[in-house]
């Protein structure tokens, strides 16, 4: 599988898999977890619906690991395979947290659980930092983790940011790990019955 830039204009249940799958897919990772107090939460007035959730993961399985598009007024997609996205969803916070400490930024991260308190997404924003270290209140982008979707939408005014420096660490992440996205995508896959 490869990674793709372009542009553009305009009743199923999760079973442990006969194999030692390490995937972090699992029907807990579908379930109210407790974040820490750093964390922003959000309410979305709906419950997910799991089985549809989790078809979605296993079609994502066998797409490219990142296709790229810029749509219309700046909104960056980045679409991926499922174990792609569940890579970049453990390494973001970590690049994020390497850039911004370095160019004096400050992050922001919300979560947005259903009605069950599932998460079902993560938005990180991107702010100047005050002098006291905390975020202040000019947005230089915004990332939302789409997580039944295993997509990412990124925009604000200094989307370039995103583009110039984040961009680049995660498809380093990616390509250093094909064969083993390609392995995991298989195992995800057959582990979702």
């Amino acid at each position: 599988m490869e990674i793709t830039t372009s542009k553009d204009s305009g009743g199923k249940t999760l079973r442990k898999s006969q194999r030692n799958s390490r995937t972090n897919l699992t029907r807990s990772s579908l379930s109210p977890q407790k974040t820490p107090n750093l964390v922003n939460e959000t309410s979305k007035p709906y419950k997910l619906n799991v089985d549809k959730a989790l078809d979605k993961k296993r079609t994502n399985c066998n797409t490219e690991h990142l296709q790229t598009m810029m749509k219309q007024n700046d909104n960056f997609r980045m679409y991926m395979s499922t174990a792609a996205y569940e890579l970049t969803k453990a390494k973001l916070p970590v690049i994020l947290k390497n850039y911004t400490d370095n160019e004096c930024l400050a992050i922001s991260i919300h979560r947005g659980l259903d009605l069950t308190i599932a998460e079902v997404d993560t938005r990180f924003c991107v702010l100047n930092q005050l002098k006291t270290g905390k975020p202040g209140n000019k947005l230089k982008f915004t990332i939302n983790c789409y997580h039944t979707s295993t997509s990412l939408l990124v925009n604000g005014s200094k989307l370039n940011l995103f583009i110039e420096n984040i961009l680049p660490k995660i498809k380093e992440a990616i390509n250093a790990n094909c064969s083993n996205l390609n392995e995991l995508n298989y195992r995800i896959e057959n582990s979702i019955v």
